[in-house]
């Protein structure tokens, strides 16, 4: 509690504030719903973030400017009117039940483990059989493999091509990436950054960019994470512990949050198609497609590795 109430009063007030020499415009704290875990009753709603009223046209600008202030976090965040009042609110804002700030997350050398249980594994695949209880989309699904839930085929049979195509040159996970040596331009970073169309500007407490949408209550990847075996932590935790390893190896840090989209400004990203190839398979593991910058998305390890190669901006997206 001591440390929900230090972090509450690190978060600005309702009103227009200034930050770091940097101006925002009107803006009011953002309250989620915390409890000791998932499980746990009663709820409690504390204070999570800053936030603009409305969408800042250089939001881009605004971000650049905060990004080097001291234990807070800027974030863009896309903006909904989800009640048709006029009223904006981010749309990743929700009343659904949310982690504290005591939440797990997996130390560092947990990471490989997270990354390699997932989509490298045939059995991985028998957990799509729960798209049918909670009504998930088997259209992107290989053929053989809708069959296989209908027919209850032998699972083991589905090493084939087919499956595996979208890993294509890898066979199995190939371990995590080497951390990444050569960084673009700050010229480069900041013109990526002022690109950003519209958004909110939120100010989140945070030791660092990657505990930053966990702190928000940030569900936006709990999808793919349940899809896999990882039983033993939360899905935004375990995405949390992924964020800090990018961060760490390719100096990855959090630009956007949306619904179930998040945008990264990556200082460091991969060179060469090898290394590229490498990052890739990472990526591929927690997210549904990689968004281009025109909108179009990409799903398969060669296709990833193309949009990351050399580029400041990596798009992710859940269906």
């Amino acid at each position: 509690m001591d440390d929900e109430l230090q972090r509450g009063s690190d978060i600005p007030s309702d009103g227009a504030v200034d930050i770091g020499g940097v101006h925002l415009p009107v803006g009011h704290r953002l309250s989620v719903l915390r409890s000791a875990d998932r499980s746990a009753e009663p709820f409690r709603r504390v204070p999570a973030a800053w936030v603009t009223d409305m969408p800042v046209p250089d939001a881009g600008r605004l971000w650049w400017s905060l990004r080097d202030v001291t234990g807070l976090v800027p974030v863009l965040l896309d903006a909904r009117d989800g009640d048709g009042s006029g009223d904006v609110h981010p749309a990743c804002d929700s009343d659904d039940v949310l982690l504290s700030w005591e939440a797990f997350i997996p130390p560092e050398d947990a990471v490989e483990e997270i990354l390699a249980d997932h989509s490298w594994t045939v059995q991985n695949f028998r957990s799509f059989r729960g798209l049918e209880t909670f009504g998930g989309d088997r259209r992107e699904l290989p053929p053989e493999l809708v069959d296989a839930m209908r027919s209850g085929l032998d699972w083991e049979s589905l090493r084939t091509e087919e499956l595996f195509e979208r890993t294509i040159p890898f066979r199995a996970f190939p371990g995590l990436a080497p951390a990444q040596g050569v960084s673009l331009t700050p010229d480069q970073l900041e013109q990526a950054v002022r690109s950003q169309r519209p958004a909110l500007v939120g100010i989140i407490p945070a030791g660092r960019p990657a505990d930053a949408p966990l702190a928000l209550g940030w569900f936006g990847t709990s999808d793919a994470f349940t899809l896999g075996p990882w039983g033993q932590w939360e899905a935004p935790a375990a995405m949390t512990a992924v964020l800090r390893s990018w961060e760490d190896r390719f100096g990855a840090r959090l630009l956007r949050l949306g619904f179930a989209s998040l945008q990264l400004l990556v200082e460091r990203p991969p060179q060469t198609n090898d290394q590229a190839l490498r990052v890739a398979a990472e990526l591929f593991d927690v997210s549904s497609e990689l968004r281009r910058s025109d909108g179009e998305g990409v799903s398969s390890v060669r296709e990833m590795a193309k949009e990351i190669q050399g580029k400041p901006i990596w798009r992710f997206w859940w269906d």
